[in-house]
Formats: structure tokens, C-alpha cells, sequence
């Protein structure tokens, strides 16, 4: 597939998918593996999936809008970060034997039709890396349904003009892998401030954002890393959903599981710190997964993983107070 994103400079090239803008000589590839210089031309991913599933909403995580509904989901292969426990390394960072299913647009949108799905994500690997792809996808998927939402799961390393060929999309959630840019760039090669960027556009944007932890023992849980994070995250709005969620063994690294306990004083300190939307995931445990109004602090939305359990939202209002809580809720 032919790309736009990316500028000439003679037979090699600056592709502009994401924040590595990776100068790519001719016949080589950028950082993610995938996007290559064919005779100064950028070829990129199109036409294949290496997976595809019907997730609820809630799985991406994603909270605050359209709670409950069905996604139909989608990744490709490759990625523009280094994190050494990966769950889904065999995608990521694959093998020339990975296994891919050719697809097209058309055939994502008629399969969405047929099972009456109207939202549609872009995840499993780091979507910059196939961003006119997916922009395909969604084009199709948006003329072909009615009402049909577009959503993506990032590392927060896609570019401004990615996020803008992508329609921008209804809502993302972002990776948020450490708030130390020291440790930050040790899992993931990358710079912090640059995916705190891609937060605070895709907020001017208006695009509905949620964000991502993966609590790791003794490299990114301590409770000051956790203030700082909650601190940075309140400044942008209080409502900001986040979700800190549990590690466990994967890839390249073996250390051991985060545990409930980490979890919940996580939770409690971002809680603490004046954050009204902090949920816990990848374990069981009680509140963890439930909204609360951030006016009366009665619970509004009830979780038992990622089912909902109870809603007593009316159109987002507290049943309790009438508060609105901000989310998309219909």
C-alpha cells in the first residue's frame, strides 16, 4: 500500500507515522519493521489482519463511552516501542513465520453488519504502524453503518497527522507506561513527553481519552511515581478515566506478578490525589472496576470484570444527584 505520510529526501525518506520520524534509507525499514522504502516510495501494511475478535468495549479499556456495547477489533503486526513484557510480543515483534489473515475493508464492515456492531477498534499491536490501514478500515466502516463509532488503543507514539487521517477517532486509550522519563525510556525506547503530547491532543481534539498503566513491581509503583502520574492527569481534568492495571510475567521478562495489593494502593493513592475516575484491572477485587459520582461519591455503575453488573446512569446523570459525569454514555 502506498503512503502519504512521509517526506522524500532523495531516494530515502522521513516517515511521519509517529513520533520516531525514522529517516529510512532505500530498502530498508523503519524502527516497527514494517514500513518499508521501495525505490523511495514508502510501502506500508494493508490488506491482512493477524487478529481479529469481538471484544466488549471495556476490554480496550474503555469505560466512559458507550459502556456494555460489542467492538469489533483489529490488529496488524509490528511495533515503535522496546517493552520487554509485551503480551502480545507475537504480533509486535513477529517472526517471519507469524501468521496473518488477508481481509479487506468491505469484508470488516459487512462482518460488523451482520453481527449489528457499530463501534470499531483499531488495537493488539500499536496502530501507527499500519495508520493508513486502519484509516481504510475506518472510512469504510463509517460509510457503510450508521451511527458507527472509531476507536483506538495506542502506545501515545502516533503523530499528529495519524491521529488526524484516522477521522480523528471517537475515542483512544493511551498507554501511559511511566511517569519517570528515565524508567520511561527503559521500557519503551521512547520519550515521556511525547506521549504526553499525543494526550493532551487528542483531549484539544476532542476526542474521548482514557489512559493506561501497567503497574510493575519496583520499576514503576512507587507511590511517588503514582502522585506525580495522578498529579499530571488531574491537571488535565479530574474525569480523566485511569485505569491501572496488573503485569503479569510476559515476553522477555519473568519477575513476579503484580499482586491485588499493589494494585488497590494505586488505585486509593490516584483516588486520594483527586482523580474521580481510577479503576484497577487484571485482578479481582472489590470497587475496583465500579463508577462513582464524582459529585455525591455514590456508586453509579457497577463492574464484575468486563460486565456490566449494574447502571444506574441515567444518560450519565447520577441517579442519586443529577451530576452529569462526563463520559459518551448513549
Amino acid at each position: 500500500m502506498k503512503s502519504f505520510l512521509y517526506e522524500n529526501k532523495g531516494e530515502d525518506l522521513i516517515c511521519k507515522a509517529c513520533r520516531r520520524f525514522c529517516f529510512i534509507k532505500k530498502g530498508k525499514s523503519g524502527f516497527c519493521g514494517q514500513r518499508k522504502n521501495i525505490n523511495g516510495k514508502l510501502s506500508v501494511p494493508k490488506g491482512f489482519v493477524s487478529s481479529l475478535a469481538f471484544d466488549p468495549i471495556e476490554k480496550k479499556p474503555i469505560y466512559h463511552f458507550m459502556p456494555s456495547r460489542p467492538t469489533l477489533s483489529f490488529g496488524a503486526l509490528g511495533c515503535n516501542f522496546t517493552c520487554p513484557y509485551c503480551q502480545n510480543h507475537s504480533i509486535s515483534k513477529p517472526g517471519d513465520s507469524c501468521p496473518v489473515y488477508p481481509f479487506t475493508a468491505e469484508k470488516f464492515a459487512d462482518t460488523a453488519v451482520k453481527e449489528n456492531i457499530k463501534i470499531a477498534v483499531a488495537t493488539y499491536n500499536e496502530p501507527a504502524v499500519f495508520a493508513e490501514w486502519a484509516a481504510e478500515i475506518f472510512y469504510v466502516f463509517r460509510k457503510k453503518i450508521k451511527g458507527a463509532k472509531i476507536g483506538v488503543v495506542s502506545n501515545g507514539y502516533f503523530s499528529e497527522d495519524t491521529l488526524k487521517l484516522w477521522g480523528p477517532p471517537d475515542f483512544i486509550n493511551i498507554d501511559l507506561k511511566s511517569f519517570d522519563e528515565d524508567i520511561h525510556r527503559k521500557i519503551t525506547g521512547a520519550e515521556l513527553k511525547e506521549v504526553l503530547s499525543s494526550i493532551e491532543l487528542c483531549l484539544s481534539l476532542g476526542v474521548w481519552t482514557e489512559i493506561t498503566t501497567l503497574l510493575v513491581k519496583n520499576l514503576n509503583d512507587s507511590s511517588a511515581e503514582i502522585r506525580k502520574a495522578a498529579d499530571y492527569i488531574k491537571s488535565l481534568s479530574s474525569e480523566i478515566p485511569w485505569h491501572i492495571t496488573a503485569y503479569r510475567p510476559a515476553y522477555l521478562m519473568n519477575i513476579p506478578a503484580t499482586d491485588k495489593q499493589d494494585i488497590e494502593k494505586a488505585v486509593f493513592t490516584a483516588r486520594e490525589m483527586g482523580l474521580k475516575h481510577v479503576y484497577g484491572g487484571n485482578v479481582v477485587g472489590d470497587s475496583l472496576g465500579d463508577t462513582f459520582c464524582p459529585s455525591c461519591g455514590k456508586k453509579v455503575y457497577l463492574r464484575r470484570g468486563y460486565l456490566e453488573y449494574s447502571n444506574l446512569l441515567d444518560k450519565g446523570k447520577c441517579p442519586f444527584c443529577s451530576y452529569l459525569l462526563k463520559g459518551v454514555w448513549e
